[in-house]
């Protein structure tokens, strides 16, 4: 066996990177050790991992421990600014992808950490969507060849010559099933709540990508989880507005490699999620004084960190009304009529510059035929949008509900959801936008959700990110409300009891450094 030129001609790639290896049921971490002394002289680091699962003592009751093995291998590498990348095998590949929960690069890089997984390698692997066992995959059925105890706790294959070492000489198989233990059955049982290989970015910079290359621009799309797919193929739109749509942007993997290949730019769209570090992360696409900075991110008070970056450079505050997923790499569907992206400068009294490239920007979305309105202060836009934000982005990330269900579980739901907007309109007047969030603004708002509990829900965005392990936009949409609040003395009980909660639930979700098990006596 010899390796491909493409796995060895770069030796930085290799040195940045660490190869996890995961094997099967029943299986040693050695099974691996040919494959990964080809990977070593290729340059790259590897790490075996033997699973608690196979051949244990007293056999496990679920696949858990696996989990947190192979979520310990991970977290080293990753601490150590390695990238990733997990190489599973048959049933390695069930606890893998449960195990890459908020460790992968996109997650660790809104945290300002680096490394982090970027691949998973599913090798004639198992690949479990959320809510699924792998014997529920089977359809609740027993393989044939599974040789299962009385007590239904541990299992063994039956003829592995046959089974798994066919191809081999006899010689090798014997080699090979002498290695073979008794694997834990009950892990074959427990749910995938976390399909790893699902995890994909927000659809909304792919639609804003189509929308604007369409509309004449020149565009260039840094991608991270979904670059294979775009690269190759574009950015598939699907649209109950606009149909089916594909663009084909520039395709990079970061700002820097973008101002290199295709810089500089009169605009750069920052469709992220809105995290402290993020001016950072685009500074290398930003030219001072010509790129305009336009920031499709959600709640308040997030312009000040990008102003104080980039002192001479527009910034384009944005407000988005789009429902949409990115449901595979590259393809974005969008499935309602709804869409806008309100804009207008930061601060409202700005340059005569900066309306001219707010106003150019918004020229760009209606030659496509989307629908992006200057505002003179958007600021009054993004506390209308807050209220809606404040309110049911965390309400249903912390009950685990889309809106209709949440709506629907309590009499005491809705006029909770209601409270928490007035709040958010108390504070908008303090802050100097009296008409901003009124009682009928807030009925209006409230009305959207409520119409959900007999059509069926909707996921907002800070529960998809609860689900899957992201960390959520906790300090943009609530704690800088409540912050500004205790600034201009507004009492604000809700929104801080939701921040807390919602603080405590990212903390939970993320576990970093700073979390501590539970103290527990023997």
């Amino acid at each position: 066996m010899r390796l491909s030129p493409a796995l060895t001609k770069s030796k930085k790639m290799a040195e940045a990177t660490t190869i996890v290896f995961i094997p099967g049921a029943w299986h040693p971490a050695t099974s691996w050790e040919k494959v990964a002394k080809l990977v070593e002289q290729a340059g790259y680091k590897t790490d075996l991992v033997d699973l608690p699962s196979v051949g244990p003592k007293k056999h496990l009751k679920s696949f858990w421990p696996d989990v947190e093995v192979i979520r310990e291998h991970i977290t080293t590498a990753s601490e150590a600014g390695q990238k990733v990348v997990l190489v599973v095998h048959s049933y390695g590949g069930v606890p893998s992808t449960q195990a890459v929960e908020g460790l992968d690069l996109e997650t660790r890089s809104s945290q300002g950490l680096s490394g982090g997984v970027s691949h998973i390698v599913y090798c004639t692997s198992f690949i479990i969507p959320d809510g699924k066992s792998q014997i529920g995959a089977f359809g609740g059925n027993n393989l044939p060849w599974f040789i299962i105890s009385e007590d239904q706790m541990s299992y063994f294959p039956d003829n592995p010559a046959y089974v798994f070492y066919n191809d081999m000489s006899p010689e090798d198989q014997d080699s090979a099933i002498a290695t073979l233990k008794p694997h834990s059955y009950q892990t074959a049982h427990t749910v995938v709540t976390y399909a790893g290989w699902k995890h994909v970015p927000s659809g909304v910079g792919c639609v804003y990508a189509v929308i604007l290359e369409k509309g004449g621009a020149k565009v260039t799309a840094v991608c991270r989880t979904n670059y294979d797919a775009v690269k190759k193929n574009g950015i598939l739109m699907r649209s109950a507005k606009w149909g089916h749509v594909r663009s084909k942007p520039g395709v990079v993997k970061s700002c820097r490699e973008a101002a290199q290949k295709h810089g500089p730019f009169d605009y750069i769209l920052v469709a992220s999620k809105a995290f402290p570090v993020t001016p950072d992360l685009i500074a290398d696409a930003v030219t001072s004084g010509t790129t305009a900075i336009v920031l499709a991110q959600n709640g308040i008070l997030i312009e000040e960190d990008y102003a104080a970056k980039f002192p001479d450079n527009t910034i384009i505050s944005g407000v988005v009304y789009l429902p949409t997923t990115q449901v595979e790499p590259g393809i974005v569907e969008h499935g309602t009529l709804l869409e806008q992206f309100e804009i207008g400068t930061f601060p409202a009294e700005a340059s005569e510059k900066a309306k001219a490239q707010t106003k150019h920007f918004s020229d760009i979305f209606a030659a496509f035929g989307a629908k992006a309105p200057v505002h003179h202060d958007i600021q009054a836009r993004r506390w209308i949008k807050l209220c809606v934000n404040a309110s049911m982005n965390p309400m249903t990330a912390l009950s685990m509900c889309d809106d209709g269900n949440l709506l629907r579980s309590s009499s005491y739901a809705i006029p909770m959801a209601r409270e928490v907007m007035r709040e958010v309109g108390r504070l908008a007047t303090a802050a100097g936008y009296p008409d901003a969030v009124t009682e009928d603004e807030i009925e209006y708002q409230l009305s959207r959700h409520v119409g959900r509990i007999e059509t069926g829900g909707k996921e907002p965005s800070m529960l998809v990110d609860v689900k899957y392990g992201r960390q959520i936009e906790v300090e943009a949409i609530l704690g800088n409300a409540v912050r500004k609040a205790a600034e201009l003395g507004v009492e604000v009980p809700y929104l801080t009891m939701l921040y807390v909660l919602a603080k405590g639930r990212d903390f939970s979700n993320l576990r970093n450094e700073y979390w501590k098990p539970i103290v527990t006596i023997s």
